[in-house]
């Protein structure tokens, strides 16, 4: 049984299917550039091999075998995961940014409906988030970027609902994940806090 605000919004999407259509769009176009696999920087081989070493049960190794404190965990343990279901860190790394480009434009259009009463410019302006070339980027990349982006849009979708209990265990688990995918989480789970609070 969905929640009452799961409903309301698969209830928007299905009158707004052009959501679905940039969000597609917006997945394919991060699986399609990233076909010969997402790029690597010095942070992508320690989330990499942290999440290689924890799968393994080594755990928390960076890539030359010291305890990782420099990064957060999250990007890691989600690596651990994929690798557990069988899935390489490269592919798991292509489909969680391909998922989370779809989340990112979910959440872009259900956050402009709340300020924007115009159609047209809801529509374009959701465009310009599918297909930005910058976020197209970090989608490229094996970075925490993209889940962190992913994250902070539905803790902010979150916030702006009822209070409830379960909207204030929702945040509370949704803003802890926020630390361990970013460092810098916790900057962002104060105001969001403050405004959710208001």
């Amino acid at each position: 049984m969905l929640s009452p605000t799961m409903t309301t919004i698969i209830n928007r999407l299905k009158r707004n299917i052009w959501v679905v259509g940039l969000a597609t769009t917006s997945s394919l176009l991060v699986i399609i550039s990233n076909f010969s696999g997402v790029g690597w920087s010095w942070d992508s081989t320690d989330y990499v091999a942290v999440g290689l070493n924890f799968a393994e049960g080594r755990g928390l190794l960076d890539v030359i075998g010291k305890p990782m404190t420099v990064r957060p965990p999250g990007l890691s343990a989600l690596i651990a995961v994929g690798v557990w279901l069988g899935i390489g860190p490269g592919l798991f790394l292509q489909l969680l940014n391909a998922a989370c480009a779809a989340v990112v434009v979910i959440c872009t259009y259900l956050l402009l409906q709340r300020a924007v009463t115009n159609r047209r410019i809801m529509i374009v302006a959701t465009a310009f988030v599918a297909l930005s070339p910058a976020l197209l980027w970090q989608y490229s990349m094996a970075w925490s970027e993209p889940p962190f982006l992913a994250l902070l849009l539905i803790v902010m979708i979150v916030s702006m609902q009822r209070m409830t209990l379960i909207k204030i265990v929702l945040l509370t688990l949704l803003m802890s994940s926020l630390f361990f995918i970013r460092y810098v989480g916790p900057v962002f789970s104060v105001s969001i806090m403050i405004g959710s609070i208001m």
